[in-house]
């Protein structure tokens, strides 16, 4: 009898303590992941608040840079309709020209004519010149703007990420770790008091099962349906508390999931926006640089056009052909490579050439009177 009452003591002992044990570590758990799940919705709040802060920021930047895109377009297109404009001016002041010198020679126009075109010509070459490198300059301002802007929005990608994973990370575990130190010292002195009490009544109980031993199978059979209802309970909560905790670790998994979609998003749309900046800038600067390349080559084809004719009389013969392929050159130039745009602008030179090379046969004074109307033009 005495066997059993030890061995059935024991068991209790045993018991007992796993139970105690497990209820205050779960409770402890439990404070400790209520506290996260505090934390972890007030981070997500402000991070919330922060990304629709940075959202409205990124909304009126590229709204500025727009209204600044639309701006140079608008520009662009004045000097295009403006230089079409002037050029047709040119065009018919040339035609008119060259169709006096084909009717009577005798009413071919006087030098002072022929300078005041020239220096129209050269008025609006360099008319068209400013013009191209105020939008040059113009260009590169917006692209340092758009730099800064792109290195602004990278900078605080990674400040955003460092600050809401890293650093929240590291505060986290070691807040767990000392809470989990304090709760093992406190579990300490607690299982310490409690294994006292155990002691004391263990004492008492032997007291009483030496004067209750007259009642031996009474009390054997009322110990064994307490310690079935002990570990019925026991059962009973073990199952409650995982269940929660298992719920609790999900909630935390299913949280720190939306976390990382929302980091995703977030630098995804950073992407977003610098890669389309970056297409907007690279479209403008193409589109500026064919701007500046017509120009230089209808200036040359001008230029050409000027110089090109054949000297009688002291005055200089332009050929109107030669002039409206110049011209035309800037219908093409969408179409077209840069490079054959040049090799183009480059055959009236050619023929210049060639058909200087025929005429030196002629008589020096002829050569002097071209060369002067050649630096009246320049």
């Amino acid at each position: 009898m005495t066997r059993r009452l030890d061995k059935a003591q024991h068991q209790l002992e045993i018991t007992l303590e796993h139970m105690e044990t497990t209820l205050q570590t779960v409770h402890n758990h439990q404070k400790e992941l209520e506290k996260e799940i505090k934390k972890v919705t007030d981070r997500q709040t402000e991070m919330s608040a922060d990304i629709q802060s940075m959202r409205k920021d990124m909304s009126n930047e590229f709204n500025k840079h727009n209204s600044s895109q639309n701006a140079f377009r608008e520009q662009l297109q004045e000097t295009v309709s403006n230089f079409f404009q002037q050029s047709k001016i040119v065009d018919k002041s040339l035609n008119t020209c060259l169709c006096n010198q084909n009717d009577d020679p005798s009413q071919l126009p006087d030098t002072t004519t022929t300078n005041k075109l020239a220096t129209t010509v050269n008025s609006m070459y360099n008319g068209l010149k400013e013009r191209s490198d105020d939008m040059q300059i113009l260009l590169k301002e917006l692209i340092e703007i758009t730099d800064k802007y792109r290195r602004r929005l990278d900078s605080d990608r990674h400040d955003v990420i460092s600050e809401f994973l890293d650093s929240f990370m590291e505060a986290a575990i070691s807040e767990i770790a000392a809470i989990q130190k304090k709760s093992e010292q406190e579990l300490e002195a607690k299982f310490k008091e409690q294994l006292q009490l155990l002691v004391d009544g263990q004492n008492l109980f032997m007291v009483n099962c030496h004067r209750l031993q007259s009642n031996e199978h009474q009390i054997e059979n009322d110990m064994v349906f307490i310690l079935e209802r002990i570990m019925n309970h026991i059962d009973n909560k073990t199952i409650s508390e995982t269940t929660a905790l298992e719920q609790i670790s999900k909630t935390l998994k299913t949280q720190r999931s939306q976390e990382e979609k929302m980091f995703a998003e977030l630098s995804e749309l950073g992407k977003t926006q610098t890669d389309q900046v970056v297409r907007t800038v690279a479209y403008s600067t193409n589109q500026v640089i064919k701007l500046h390349q017509d120009v230089m080559n209808i200036s040359n084809a001008l230029m050409v056009a000027n110089c090109g004719g054949s000297p009688s009389n002291g005055t200089t013969t332009i050929n109107a052909t030669d002039v409206n392929s110049a011209l035309n050159i800037h219908h093409v130039s969408n179409n077209k490579n840069p490079l054959m745009i040049k090799n183009k602008s480059e055959k009236p030179t050619t023929t210049q050439q060639h058909e200087k090379s025929n005429a030196r046969g002629k008589p020096t004074t002829t050569e002097n009177n071209t060369q002067s109307s050649t630096d009246g033009l320049q």
